[in-house]
């Protein structure tokens, strides 16, 4: 199911769950006006509370499923519009630059590019407002076919300052953050938009929303293993210093 009939789906659900409660409330309104009229107990009180309870949290969970998935589905449009955009990291910055130019520069010189793909740029600026550091440069193709063949190429920028990335959306950024600080560096990057995790298995998945990383660091503990891994040589490294500390005093006794 994609994810608009999951949307329509859940929408007909939540609209199927307060009909079916109202209609059940009226029939018990026109039972209570047919029969001989008598003061609620306490018992029916707080049947129809728990009831009425139950039947709200019910509601919630489903709008906040509902939510998550407009969410998704922005996120997805938004990453569909970066599609074509590629960041450039770590080109100095000065406040006459001309921000072409310097992409021309590093796509000719470093990436080995043909004049086809110089043309092919639409856009080029940095990205952000001003900060200590050089910001990225942002650069948008016409083509997605040029922008995936630089994409396949930023190897060649592997020893020099520069470094190439997608243009991630918020929440994705931060997931794949979080992926890289659990599964660690080498076993996370990004393809057209999605993170990619090579796992312990040595298998690959893909994912887009934070939810998916929980479900997948829950599933791989890799990080508590990797930091049960690092402990063990630095309780080596304290015993053999405490060790050099014994014999230095022995001897200087």
């Amino acid at each position: 199911m994609d994810l608009y009939a999951k949307l329509s789906s859940n929408m007909e659900a939540i609209v199927d769950l307060f009909n079916s409660r109202m209609e059940q409330m009226e029939r018990n309104i026109q039972e209570q006006q047919t029969s001989k009229p008598s003061q609620p107990n306490l018992e029916t009180l707080t049947r129809e509370f728990y009831d009425f309870k139950q039947l709200i949290w019910k509601s919630v969970a489903m709008l906040k499923n509902q939510m998550e998935l407009m969410l998704i589905s922005l996120d997805r449009h938004e990453m569909s519009s970066r599609r074509k955009v590629l960041l450039l990291h770590g080109i100095p910055e000065n406040t006459d630059e001309d921000a072409k130019t310097l992409v021309t520069k590093v796509f000719t010189e470093q990436l080995k590019m043909t004049s086809d793909c110089i043309t092919n740029i639409s856009v080029v600026h940095r990205l952000g407002f001003g900060q200590t550091k050089a910001r990225p440069i942002l650069v948008r193709f016409m083509s997605y076919a040029i922008r995936s063949q630089v994409w396949k190429s930023k190897t060649l920028l592997k020893g020099t300052q520069v470094t190439m990335s997608e243009f991630l959306t918020k929440s994705r950024y931060d997931t794949f953050k979080a992926a890289r600080a659990h599964f660690g560096i080498k076993n996370c990057w990004t393809s057209d938009g999605k993170i990619v995790i090579l796992l312990s298995n040595k298998t690959r998945r893909k994912i887009e929303q934070m939810s998916e990383f929980r479900l997948l660091s829950t599933q791989y503990p890799t990080k508590e293993i990797n930091t049960k891994a690092a402990a063990a040589p630095m309780k080596s490294a304290r015993g053999a210093l405490a060790f050099t500390r014994r014999q230095v005093a022995r001897r200087d006794m």
